[in-house]
């Protein structure tokens, strides 16, 4: 069997954003009056989802208001994430990166006859395009890119790597996902696809492998070599 599609993640996977991250949501603490996040804190928040961050701050500010006017914690986690966007849009990308070995694997397979790439993030789409576009990657040898805002719904819900697959004319088990979270293992695995996990990402190898991860690479160097002892081969 031949891989047709290589599903990526984004943040994690392909590029460290962390940095950049660390800034903007430090910015967003300073705001609500709350102490800085150390980096290694943000990483964590990034490899278990921003949303539970949001609404730690979200609920903190609620309990601090005492004006009773003040939207409920509900409205008020999309007050804070709508800032911390805010922030993060200012400075996006100064010390955003590859992952090394990740731009010369993609740059390798941009034009590769059979086996095509794709990118789901569950960052907002106009994000992961900008970086992109920063990168001086060039999107018209990607299937598609799908952010968190694409559909009603992100990883890990199947449907964005169903859309991926079925724009990519490619089976399930055409398909590996490779990811570094939670999410992308859940969506892998509800869409049937193959997966793979970095090591290097958001969460540790031991995290990975309490969330269902078998397969790993260390480095992008490792991804054709992976791909072969799932017992397939790149199309």
């Amino acid at each position: 069997m031949a891989i047709k599609l290589i599903i990526f993640d984004f943040d994690g996977t392909l590029v460290d954003t962390a940095l950049d991250i660390t800034v903007a949501a430090n910015r967003l603490m300073s705001h609500y009056g709350l102490p800085p996040l150390t980096f290694d804190e943000v990483r964590t928040h990034i490899g278990h989802g921003f949303t539970p961050f949001i609404r730690k701050i979200a609920d903190k500010e609620a309990k601090e208001n005492k004006n009773e006017t003040k939207p409920p914690a509900l409205d008020l986690s999309q007050e804070v994430f709508d800032l911390f966007q805010k922030f993060y849009d200012e400075k996006l990308m100064p010390q955003t990166t590859f992952y090394e070995g990740a731009e010369k694997f993609l740059v390798d397979f941009q034009n590769h006859p059979h086996t095509k790439i794709g990118i789901v993030s569950n960052k907002p789409e106009y994000q992961v395009r900008i970086i992109l576009k920063g990168l001086k990657v060039d999107e018209s040898h990607l299937v598609q890119i799908y952010g968190g805002d694409t559909f009603e719904v992100k990883k890990p819900h199947p449907k964005p790597l169903q859309q991926m697959m079925s724009l990519a004319n490619a089976r399930p088990k055409e398909t590996v996902m490779i990811g570094d979270s939670q999410a992308d293992i859940e969506a892998a695995k509800a869409a049937g696809t193959h997966f793979i996990a970095v090591s290097f990402g958001y969460n540790t190898v031991e995290t990975l492998k309490s969330f269902g991860a078998t397969n790993f690479i260390y480095h992008f160097d490792e991804l054709v070599k992976s791909l072969e002892s799932l017992g397939v081969a790149l199309a």
